[in-house]
This record gives structure tokens, C-alpha cells and sequence, in this order.
């Protein structure tokens, strides 16, 4: 390997000469020239170049493993830009508590530490690990706490350094800070509507409606039944079939209705799934209605292990479309104007 030799004006005695391998040189020169030239480019170039690279890099990473292409949906697609577009601007954040302003090649590094991050779970890991240093086991319940209690965290520190500390004030810091406290109050608002909302009361009709035809006629029960929907069970005495009796939860409340003459019953429960990690939740496809009608020595059940997918999309898409779009209006349209702002005051400057 060629070498060169860059000894400066004024050595001591005891310093010598510094060795710097010529490739590293090269390489250094070539990615200052880069950074320049992307420099250099207008604002609205550099805020369109961020937005076609993070849509680019959402829809290869919504691309599943194994199916490629033929399994891309919509709903991963949006669902990935949502949580990209919260680390990115965590991220964007902590950067602006070190920087006054921001450039095209630090929002890259940015979003690449945010898409690393979320791929490793690195803030929920450290949650549970900092919660195993004092002997406590984290629920699946508080899967997230690490990236809301950061998010938290990085949101209101900047905040009180806007509030209280002189000459911190900046464009780029006043943009990240009012996003991140807004966005995130923004989807806490949006998640208690669509899937709290909006799903409990879709599942609780389904489930109104299951416990009346569950108790119908014989005739009306049959014929739903054989309509293919659902998976239904109908038995005199105590003997409960055998496939129904790895269900604990249904076994429990069969048995509760012992000595009961005539009532109806019914709840939505989930399939447990063996060895799952604590930061997985319950997936759709894991829920179930389950309907029970006693009439003396009669017994129907009913297990509906569809409907809670279907309820669980029809709320979905509207959810991602709407935080989509106001997560491109207030992220990449605020970018934009930090942007302008920032060459347009550059060039301000540089005016004799």
C-alpha cells in the first residue's frame, strides 16, 4: 500500500511524522465533495430526495421474507412509514439537542439509526433490561414503554430547553419539538378512537347478535350453522365435547351455569401462542367470539374465529391513511420550510 507523509509547520521534539494510508485520503476527499454537492442542491431537491428515499426504503422494508412482492399489502406499507416516521423523528430529536440545523446527509444518518434501532428494539430492550436489574418481569402489556418513555423524554427535554434556556432557540429545534409532542399526542388519540372505540363496539355487536341466534329456534340455529361463519356445538347433559375442552376460559363458565335454568352467555377471548417474546401483543388472528346458551339439559356453543380479522381491518385502513397523511403534511411539509429558512438565512450571510 502506497503511503504519504503530512508533517506540519511547527513539530516538537518528540512528535514525528503522521502516516496516513493514501486510500483513506481519497476516500475522505470524495465524501467531502459529495456532501458539498449535496449541499448545494435547492431545499425543495433535498426535502424531495429524503421523502423518495424514506418512501423507498418503507416499501422495500413492508416487503415480506418469503412471499416478496405478491405479499405486499397497504396496510404493512403504511403501518411501517407510521412507526419509521416516529423513530426518525425521535431520532431528529435527540440530534437537535447537539445541532441548531439540520442538512440532507444527517437526516439520512438519522433515519438509518431510527430503521436500525427499530429492527433491533433497541429502547424496549433496554426497558427490560433495566427492569431485570431490579428483579421485576415485564408484561406483554408494556412491550412499548421504552421507545414512549424516550419519546417522552427527548419531546419534553427540548422543550424546557426551548422554555428556559437563552439562545437554543432555532428553526429546526422548534419543528422536531412541536412534532414530536404533537404526533405523539396525535396517534394516542387517534389508537383510543379506531381500535379502542371503534372495534369494541364493532365486536360487541357481533357478539349481541351471536348470543341471539345462538339462542334461537332450532330450526334458525342449524341454518346458521351450516352457513360455514362459524363452528357451533350443541349437547344434552354435563358432558362437554373434547374439542371444547382445551378452552379453560369456556370450561369455567359452562360450569358456572350449573344449576342455572336458562341464560346466555358470551365473551371474546384469544388463542394463547406458546413461547411467544413479551414485546409480541395479541394478533387478530388470535381472537375469537364465543357465545354459550343453557335451556335446561340443552348446550350450544359458538366460536366465530373470523370476524375479529375482518373487524380488525375495516378499522385499520382508515386509521393509517389518516395518520399518513398527517404525518406527510406535518414531518415532510415542516422539513421543507426548515430548509428554506435555513439557505435562505445561509444566503442572507454570505452577502458582502
Amino acid at each position: 500500500m502506497q503511503n504519504v507523509s503530512v508533517r506540519p509547520e511547527r513539530m516538537n521534539d518528540d512528535q514525528s511524522s503522521v502516516t496516513v494510508p493514501i486510500p483513506f485520503v481519497r476516500l475522505r476527499t470524495m465524501f467531502t465533495a459529495f456532501i458539498n454537492r449535496i449541499e448545494q442542491l435547492s431545499w425543495r431537491q433535498q426535502a424531495g430526495l429524503f421523502c423518495l428515499l424514506f418512501w423507498g426504503v418503507t416499501f422495500l422494508c413492508s416487503l415480506p421474507e418469503e412471499t416478496g412482492l405478491k405479499g405486499f399489502t397497504v396496510n404493512q406499507l403504511l403501518e411501517d412509514f407510521g412507526v419509521f416516521l416516529l423513530f426518525t423523528a425521535l431520532w431528529s430529536g435527540v440530534h437537535a439537542h447537539f445541532k441548531r440545523s439540520i442538512t440532507l446527509p444527517w437526516i439520512c444518518l438519522v433515519f438509518a439509526v431510527a430503521l436500525w434501532q427499530e429492527e433491533v428494539n433497541l429502547l424496549n430492550k433496554t426497558y427490560q433490561t433495566v427492569n431485570l436489574w431490579f428483579d421485576r418481569v415485564i408484561e406483554s402489556d408494556e412491550r412499548q414503554r421504552g421507545d414512549v418513555f424516550t419519546l417522552a423524554f427527548v419531546g419534553v427535554s427540548l422543550l424546557l430547553r426551548l422554555i428556559f434556556q437563552r439562545g437554543f432557540k432555532s428553526f429546526w429545534r422548534l419543528h422536531i419539538t412541536c412534532f414530536i409532542l404533537l404526533f405523539t399526542v396525535f396517534q394516542l388519540w387517534l389508537h383510543w378512537t379506531f381500535p379502542y372505540q371503534m372495534w369494541s363496539a364493532i365486536m360487541a355487536a357481533q357478539l349481541d347478535y351471536q348470543k341471539e341466534f345462538t339462542s334461537t329456534y332450532e330450526g334458525r340455529f342449524r341454518y346458521q350453522c351450516d352457513q360455514g361463519k362459524w363452528e357451533c356445538y350443541s349437547w344434552s347433559g354435563s358432558e362437554i365435547p373434547k374439542p371444547l375442552q382445551s378452552n379453560q376460559r369456556l370450561v369455567d363458565l359452562i360450569r358456572n351455569h350449573e344449576g342455572v335454568y336458562m341464560n346466555t352467555d358470551g365473551f371474546v377471548g384469544y388463542v394463547p401462542v406458546d413461547g411467544r417474546s413479551v414485546f409480541r401483543g395479541v394478533d387478530a388472528a388470535q381472537k375469537y367470539i364465543v357465545t354459550y346458551f343453557k335451556n335446561q339439559d340443552l348446550n350450544r356453543v359458538v366460536l366465530n374465529q373470523g370476524f375479529a380479522q375482518q373487524a380488525t381491518s375495516a378499522v385499520t385502513l382508515p386509521l393509517l391513511i389518516f395518520s399518513t397523511s398527517f404525518g406527510m403534511v406535518w414531518f415532510f411539509g415542516g422539513l421543507l420550510i426548515v430548509l428554506m429558512h435555513q439557505q435562505r438565512h445561509r444566503a442572507m450571510r454570505s452577502r458582502p
